[in-house]
Parts: C-alpha cells; sequence; structure tokens
C-alpha cells in the first residue's frame, strides 16, 4: 500500500534527514554530510593508502593502538562521506581514492571479523572510548556502502550489528549522557534508513522497546559535544515512518509511550529543537494515509497535546533565519498549504499552535474526521448487523425534547452521545487541554477546529466550564469575545450537494448552536441592565445579537426542507421549528431589557443636547450612541422578526424611531447642515429598522404622524409624516438595500391605510411606488450608488411626496367620498358591480390635479383639498409634474389590474372633471343666480377642457387599451 500524495510530495520537500534532526551541525559524532572542506594535506595525512593498513590498525592487540586505528578509520571514513560541491579535483581525487581503499578493506574482510573483534574485546575489558568510536565507524561505513555496487558490504556490517551487538547497544542507552549513547543513535538511525529502510522492519522487531532506559533518551537535552541526545533519539524513532520500505511502522505505534515520549517536557526544547520535531511528526505521521485515523487517535492523546500546549507560554518572537531555519512550517496539508503565506518572523506558541490546527483542523487530516454537522455521524451503520439501519434511522428522528441529552464527560465516565462523535478525542483535548481565555492564540485555535468540526459545538458548550458573570474583567471579555466568535461561526446545514437528509437534527444540538448553554438568561439580563459599565452592556447586547441571527438562519434553513419535503416530512419540520422557537424563548432575555437600554439611550441624547459638554466628549457620547443605537436596532428587529408578541409586551413601537432619521445622511447630498451633536442613525442602523417595520403589522403604526422638528433631504424645514419619511428612503437613498427596504416597508404602510383592501396582492400599492420612482428618484434608471445628488432633483421628489402624503391624509378621512365617485362612473356605463376596479387614492389625486389647473387659472371658488395643500403643493409642484404623476399611476394600474380595470379606468377618466366639478355646479343651481350660473358653467367647461388636454395622451391609452381587451378596433386620434 503507498502512501498518499501529499505525503509522498512533502516527503519529497523534506531535507535531508541528517540536516533536519540537526540542521547546520558540523561535529564528527553526527556524521553530517554538509562538513567544512579540510586541508587538503591534512587530508592526505590522515587517510590510509592500501586496504592493508586498515586491516593493520584494526588488529592492534594494543588497546591505545587499537583507539588509534578506530580513530583513524573514522577520519578516513568521513573523507569518504564529503560533499563534493566545493571540492578542488585534488581533494575529488583522493576522495575517490579514500574510497577505492575502504571498498577493498571491505572486499577482503571476512564479515568484518576485525570490527567484531575489537567491538567483543571493548565489552569484555570495558573500554569506554571505543564503545563509542566504534558505533561511530559503523555509521560512517554505512553512508559509504549506501550504493548499488557495494549494497552488500552494508548489508554484512547491519546483520553483524543486530545479530551480535544488541546488548552493547542497550549498554550504552544506561549511561544516556555519555558519548557512546549517542554514536549508537547515530549508528541506529543509519541502519534504519540504509537502502531507503531495506533492514527497518527488522531492526523494529529486533530493537527492545520497553526497556526503561529509553525514557531518559527523550529527556537528555544537554549537548555532548555538540550534539543533544534527545535530538538524536527522535530522529532514530521517527526514521521509521520516514523511509519507504518499512512495512510495520504501524506496530511502533502500538508502543504508545514511545511516541509520547518525544513530547515530555517540550516546553523546555529550544525553537529550533521544537520545529524539527513537529515538522518531523507532521510530515512522517500526521499526513502519513498508510497510518489509520484510529491509531493517530490513540498516539495523540490528552497528555501529548497537554504538553505540547505547556510549550505556548513561550511567546518571544524569533527569526527562523538566524537560527537556521529557511522557512518555518505552516503545517497545512495538501492544496491549502498554496494559499498560506509564508512567515517572516515567528514564536514557540505560533509553532505550536499551528501544529495542533494542523492536527485537528482539517477534516481528512490528522486526527478529524469528516465533519457531519447537525446530524449524528453514522457510525452505528458502520458497524453492520442486522438491526444497523434502523439504529442509524433512529438516530436521525430526534431527541424528544430532552435538552440535557447532549454529550458530557467525566474523568472516569462518558454518556453515550460520546460514542456516535466521531471526533470525541478533539472535544477532550479542547475541553481539557485548550482554554481559549488564555490567549488569542488558543481562542483562534478552539474556533477553528469547531468551525472545521461543528458537531462539537454543542458538547463544547456542555463541557466547557466559564465564568459570563457580567462584571468589568479580563476573564470576563475574553470569555464574551471567544463565545461571540463561536456564536458567529456559520450553522452547519448540510450543502446543496449533500445528500439531503430525511429527518430533522436533534432539537437539542441545534439549541446550542444557537444559544449555547452557559449564557444563562437572567446572567445576560443582568448585564444588559449595567449602567455603569457600558462595555459589559454592549457585549451582553452582541451576544443576544448573535443568538437571533443564527436563529433566523436556522429557521430560514428549517423552511426551506419543508418546502422540499413531503407533506408527513413538512410537518415534522415544522413541529422543529415551533419547538426551536418555544426552548429559544426560553433561553434569551426578555424583551423588556432591551427596551430600557432605549430608553436610556434616549435620555443620554436629550442630556447632550444641551451643549455644555467640551467637543470631544460630545464626539464620544455621538460615537458610542451610534454604536448602542446600531445593536439595539438588530435585536430588536430580531425579536420582532421571531418573537413580535415580546415587543407587544415590552409597548415598544417601532414607528416612534423613523423621527431619528436624518435625511440629509441618507440621500448624500453632499453637505452638512449643522455641525452639532444630532446622534444620527446610519445606513446599517436604518437598515435594520427598516427590516424590522417590515414584520411589524402596519396597523400598530401611525403612518401619517408628522415627525417633530424635521429637515427635509435638502436642509429646509418639511415636516414629513412617517409615511413620507419613509418613500423619501425609498427614492433617494444611496444605498440600494436601503432603497429595496424602503419600497417593502411603504407597500405594507400604504395598504394599511385601508384604501387598497380591495387589492390583496399589493400590485396596485407597487404600481404607485413605481410611478412615483420613475418620475422622482435619480436612482430609477439604474442601480448605482451615487454619492451626490443636486438639490433641485431633490427638492422635485420632495414636493411629490408631500403631494402623494396630502392625498393620503385626505382619503383616508373620506374615503366613502371617493369610493362614491368610482361607483358613479361604473353606474354611468352600466357595470357596476359593487367592487372597486382602483384605489380611492386615485379620485382623490385626480380631484387634486383638477383643482390644481383650476387654482392657476381662478383664484376664487377654492375647495378643502386647496385649503389645506395649496401653501406647500402651489409652491413647490409644478402642475406637468402633478400630471405626469396621475398618468403614470393610471398607466400602471391599467397594466396591472386587467380588462375591467382598464375599461372601468377609461371610463372613469372620461367622467373625472364633471364628477369632481359637479358638487360645485349643484350649489350654483341652487343658489339661483343665473348670470353667475353661466360664468361658472362656462369655467367649469374650460376646465374640463384643460383637464383633456393634460390628459390626452392617457386617456388615448386607456382607450386603445379598452378595446384591445375588447377585441375592437379604435381610429386614430385626431392630431
Amino acid at each position: 500500500m503507498g502512501k498518499s500524495k501529499d505525503a509522498k510530495e512533502a516527503k519529497r520537500r523534506r531535507p535531508d534527514p541528517v540536516q533536519a534532526a540537526d540542521p547546520g551541525s558540523d561535529n564528527e559524532n553526527e556524521g553530517s554530510v554538509v562538513a567544512p572542506t579540510a586541508d587538503y594535506e591534512k587530508d592526505l595525512q590522515i587517510s590510509f593508502k592500501a586496504s592493508d593498513d586498515i586491516v593493520r590498525a584494526l588488529g592492534a592487540a594494543n588497546t591505545d593502538l587499537l583507539i588509534q586505528g578506530f580513530t583513524h578509520l573514522r577520519e578516513h571514513v568521513k573523507i569518504c562521506n564529503r560533499g563534493a560541491e566545493s571540492d578542488s579535483a585534488e581533494a575529488q581525487s583522493l576522495r575517490e581514492s579514500c574510497r577505492r581503499v575502504v571498498y577493498e578493506w571491505a572486499e577482503q574482510s571476512r564479515e568484518f571479523e576485525a570490527i567484531s573483534a575489537a567491538w567483543q574485546f571493548a565489552l569484555s575489558n570495558s573500554v569506554p572510548r571505543l564503545d563509542g568510536l566504534i558505533p561511530s565507524v559503523v555509521s560512517g561505513l554505512l553512508q559509504a556502502f549506501d550504493s548499488p555496487t557495494t549494497h552488500k558490504y552494508g548489508s554484512q556490517l547491519i546483520r553483524l550489528v543486530l545479530d551480535g551487538f544488541m546488548r552493547a547497544v542497550y549498554r550504552a542507552f544506561n549511561t544516556p549522557r555519555s558519548s557512546a549513547c549517542a554514536s549508537v543513535l547515530q549508528m541506529l538511525y543509519q541502519i534504519v534508513v540504509y537502502s531507503r529502510g531495506e533492514h527497518a522492519d527488522q531492526v523494529r522487531h529486533t530493537f527492545d522497546w520497553t526497556q526503561k532506559s529509553l525514557t531518559a533518551l527523550a529527556n537528555t537535552r544537554s549537548n555532548i559535544i555538540g550534539f543533544s541526545v534527545r535530538r538524536l533519539w527522535i530522529r532514530f524513532v521517527l526514521s521509521f515512518f520516514s523511509v519507504e520500505r518499512c512495512k510495520t511502522f504501524n506496530q511502533l505505534l502500538g508502543a504508545r509511550k514511545v511516541i509520547s515520549g518525544l513530547f515530555q517536557s517540550v516546553e523546555k526544547d529550544t525553537y529550533q529543537e521544537l520545529h524539527t520535531l513537529l515538522e518531523s511528526v507532521f510530515t512522517n505521521i500526521v499526513l502519513n494515509d498508510e497510518i489509520t485515523r484510529a491509531d493517530k487517535v490513540h498516539v495523540f492523546g490528552i497528555q501529548l497535546v497537554g504538553n505540547l500546549v505547556k510549550a505556548c507560554q513561550s511567546s518571544q518572537a524569533i527569526l527562523p533565519q538566524q537560527v537556521g531555519i529557511a522557512s518555518p512550517a505552516l503545517f497545512v496539508p495538501g492544496e491549502a498549504a498554496t494559499d498560506v503565506a509564508p512567515l517572516a518572523s515567528d514564536s514557540t506558541a505560533a509553532l505550536v499552535t499551528r501544529f495542533l490546527r494542523g492536527l485537528m483542523a482539517f477534516p481528512g487530516h490528522g486526527i478529524c474526521f469528516k465533519q457531519y454537522g447537525l446530524y449524528t455521524p453514522p457510525r452505528r451503520l458502520l458497524g453492520g448487523g442486522s438491526g444497523s439501519t434502523e439504529a442509524g434511522v433512529a438516530a436521525e428522528e430526534g431527541d424528544g425534547g430532552d435538552m440535557h441529552d447532549v454529550a458530557t464527560f467525566t474523568k472516569n465516565s462518558s454518556s453515550t452521545e460520546m460514542q456516535d462523535l466521531c471526533n470525541s478525542q478533539i472535544l477532550r483535548i479542547l475541553v481539557v487541554c485548550i482554554n481559549p481565555a488564555a490567549s488569542k492564540q488558543m481562542a483562534s485555535l478552539a474556533i477553528d477546529i469547531m468551525r472545521a468540526s461543528p458537531e462539537l459545538i454543542a458538547p463544547f458548550w456542555r463541557n466547557y466550564h466559564c465564568s459570563f458573570e457580567p462584571r468589568l474583567s479580563l476573564s470576563y471579555l475574553r470569555n464574551t469575545g471567544f463565545a461571540i466568535k463561536v456564536m458567529s461561526l456559520p450553522l452547519p446545514v448540510p450543502l446543496e450537494s449533500e445528500t439531503r437528509h430525511s429527518a430533522p437534527p436533534r432539537l437539542n444540538t441545534l439549541v446550542e448552536h444557537i444559544t449555547p448553554y452557559p449564557l444563562d438568561p437572567a446572567l445576560v439580563g443582568r448585564g444588559l441592565n449595567t449602567t455603569t459599565t457600558p462595555l459589559v452592556r454592549y457585549r451582553n447586547l452582541l451576544l443576544v445579537d448573535m443568538a437571533l441571527r443564527k436563529l433566523g438562519d436556522a429557521r430560514t434553513w428549517i423552511r426551506a426542507e419543508a418546502r422540499a419535503a413531503g407533506s408527513s416530512e413538512a410537518n415534522r419540520w415544522m413541529q422543529l421549528d415551533q419547538r426551536l422557537l418555544a426552548v429559544v424563548k426560553q433561553r434569551i432575555p426578555q424583551c423588556q431589557h432591551i427596551v430600557s437600554i432605549h430608553r436610556h439611550l434616549i435620555s443620554l441624547a436629550e442630556q447632550g443636547d444641551g451643549g455644555t459638554q467640551a467637543s470631544d466628549d460630545l464626539r464620544e457620547a455621538e460615537c458610542q450612541h451610534a454604536v448602542f443605537s446600531n445593536a439595539l436596532m438588530r435585536v430588536m428587529s430580531g425579536y420582532q422578526a421571531h418573537f413580535g408578541e415580546l415587543v407587544l409586551e415590552a409597548h415598544f413601537e417601532f414607528g416612534t424611531l423613523i423621527s431619528g432619521i436624518y435625511l440629509p445622511d441618507v440621500v448624500s447630498v453632499g453637505k452638512r447642515v449643522t455641525e452639532r451633536i444630532r446622534n444620527p442613525m446610519n445606513a446599517h442602523t436604518l437598515l435594520y429598522l427598516l427590516r424590522a417595520l417590515s414584520t411589524t403589522p402596519a396597523a400598530l403604526v401611525k403612518w401619517m404622524t408628522r415627525v417633530k422638528s424635521a429637515e427635509g433631504a435638502a436642509g429646509d424645514a418639511v415636516q414629513h409624516t412617517y409615511l413620507g419619511v419613509i418613500l423619501m428612503v425609498c427614492l433617494f437613498a444611496v444605498q440600494p438595500e436601503l432603497r429595496l427596504a424602503a419600497r417593502l416597508v411603504a407597500v405594507g404602510a400604504l395598504q394599511s391605510t385601508g384604501l387598497f383592501d380591495h387589492d390583496a396582492s399589493g400590485d396596485e400599492a407597487a404600481c404607485w411606488l413605481d410611478a412615483l420612482s420613475m418620475l422622482a428618484s435619480p436612482h430609477a434608471s439604474r442601480n448605482t450608488r451615487l454619492s451626490f445628488i443636486a438639490d433641485g432633483g431633490i427638492a422635485k421628489g420632495q414636493g411629490l411626496v408631500a403631494f402623494l402624503e396630502d392625498a393620503v391624509l385626505l382619503s383616508s378621512k373620506l374615503p366613502y367620498k371617493y369610493a362614491d365617485r368610482i361607483h358613479t362612473s361604473a353606474l354611468a356605463g352600466g357595470e357596476d358591480d359593487g367592487r372597486l376596479p382602483f384605489s380611492p387614492l386615485l379620485s382623490a389625486v385626480v380631484e387634486a390635479a383638477i383643482l390644481k389647473l383650476a387654482f392657476g387659472a381662478k383664484s376664487q371658488g377654492g375647495s378643502n383639498w386647496r385649503e389645506a395643500s395649496s401653501s406647500k403643493i402651489a409652491v413647490e409642484m409644478q402642475t406637468n409634474d402633478m400630471c405626469a404623476l396621475v398618468g403614470e399611476v393610471v398607466c400602471r394600474i391599467a397594466e396591472s389590474r386587467g380588462t375591467m380595470a382598464t375599461q372601468r379606468l377609461s371610463r372613469y377618466f372620461a367622467l373625472a372633471a364633471g364628477l369632481t366639478l359637479a358638487p360645485r355646479i349643484a350649489k350654483l343651481d341652487a343658489d339661483k343666480a343665473p348670470q353667475k350660473v353661466d360664468e361658472e358653467k362656462r369655467y367649469c367647461a374650460k376646465l374640463e377642457a384643460a383637464f383633456a388636454e393634460a390628459f390626452q395622451g392617457t386617456a388615448d391609452y386607456l382607450l386603445v387599451a379598452a378595446a384591445a381587451a375588447a377585441g375592437t378596433e379604435v381610429a386614430e386620434p385626431a392630431p
């Protein structure tokens, strides 16, 4: 079974094993390939000239001469293994000569009897220097023999060590601080990596991994002539995972103490040593697909990770290039490594955090299994058995309403739900070893883990113990900040490409994602009522805001699943929605707390308007008011969307907030009218206000209430109604999102007046907004963001809005007057069925247009409409703008309402002037003044002619549309 592509690529990029263990080391016992180039004359004196010289040197009977001979051979072998990059021609020739001498000696030697005899002599007579020299020579010879032509000599030498001298190896381990121990570790490493691991399985099988002396090797950090025994031991253990021909390295993981011992007291390691260890472990174990994930979980337990976390206390900045590391390891598997930028500086804490993230935050790598989000992983299905399918379905059925049925564990036992968590080991590590409040790096690590394994969020909150008592402290800010970040993670709903689940998820799991268990509503309520520490109050607002947002995401997904499911399944999904609302309602604070904050802000704003504070204090008060207003509006919008009854019980009226909309800031006319602190409502806050108004029953808002002390969009004093302010936002707001949200609110407001009860769809109210937008809004022809709007264009739209406001106000007061005119025109055609084909608002607007024409020609004989609106409309609007609005509305209603409405519109339009002026003529007839009657009749006739001329195009359109609907032809109108 071959290793994965990622593992092979990582190994191909991995530096030389010797350099990886000790970068830059030039000690003789390390056998480093990259050694300083020796002086040619000195090398010439050291080297043997013939193989017989080696035989004589190793065959000496005197101990001192034997030591001298092995020292001479060690230096000779070092010349053979020296790199050839910077050598001269003479040095290269000498190196080749030295190799030939060694090869000849190996050919003549019978199973390396000289080395065997010398090693046996050292064991029998306790010669410490030989105990270190002989393994060092064997290590160098293995490097020299590691080629196809001399492979057999190395194999003979390895058999010699494994069959006859393992006792010498174990004896060297009893003195871990000696040079003999280091030489033996170097020799064992060379045996394992010889010929790409040909003898690695034999070494693993022969070596006694249960010796007590091995634990001391991983803790021996003192340098012996420039090397570290701990580093050599780590390199030897990990070499079994790095060589290609080792097939039984998995069995080495069974000796758990061997691997975990590598991480004991890692906080004492230098950055360079820790980097080497973690990089080797990550490349050879974490990314090795030949090691099952179960074995990895067995190795990387709580104790091992706990030892690593201790090293995170060191956050001192380090420049990796200065300690011999060209590029710090990123510990990102696969193709994701290309998206991470290289690091210029690093620290021990950041290094460990990256390793733990690579171990636990990438599904399918390390010990992180595939994520299953809100659903139970199908472990029972994998178990097989006759009842496995039924058990798997039962796992998806839900929890029966038990809100405490979430995975919890103790030191001695764990709940049954822990068996359903594939990443239960990560959960234990997350709860026991990682403290998110300790540092930003630990908090970021915990968030990344839960982002990769969102099924751990619910059991994490049940097992994570921290204080959310509302008081201003560093621990409280850290805990709440971490909670806000976890709650802001997206809801782990299944993707569209994944198989759809037929049953809803567990209710308790879904609730823990929305409102975590530690956030008790009583604690959050006390935090919201805190007046002395605004920061604590604001943090609690953010917690409630995140819970309501997550609730909205969950309900959106549930409703989408209900629409896609069948009738029986849809009922289960809708029941889940109702149960979710009921549970979350119990876990969030009362809406009255939010209302009290709003009232407190209003009182602070009124105090700030006195102008007695310094300018800096005023600016700070303005910023604080803006931040709180934004958060409050988001929270109240969430309450209104999901718990509207709580808002009603708190006696909170969203309509009163419309007076806080500062139109010059909304339309961005390019200038500030005043520098006074106004506590303005920014665009983001306004957007949430509009969303809340769109979900508020329009009947609960007094839309025709005048805004006190309002300023027009161009900075002039104009008293708009609540409806007028929303219409101005709909027409002139810079952001398209604001215009769209204001349009939805305006449609609901118009329908709440009762003038559109005949049209349940709301299409006719939309026709009025479309017509108004077409004539007045500079954004009507393009959905762009304009940074500047001319004051003239705003004044025109403002006049049209004021005109429509007054029309809605009067027609809502006297709806039957205008409805009677519509029925009268229908009776004239003999087609009155008792239903209104269009809104009485149109009749009121047509009356206003006719009287506007009359007011411009003759000042006598006013009307209630003229008296109410002449002071505003006659000055700010031109007759053609009013007529254009009426014509645009009529045409759009005719297009949307169909054939019957078109015919009745055409008939009403023909009689509109007469119906409007008929009460006036009747009053003159009653006075019996013939001369005055004739004069007024002639005047009314002129008005009808002017009305017909002004709306000639609209009348022609209605005639053609009505004829087309009836299937007849209409003659061309005279030019």
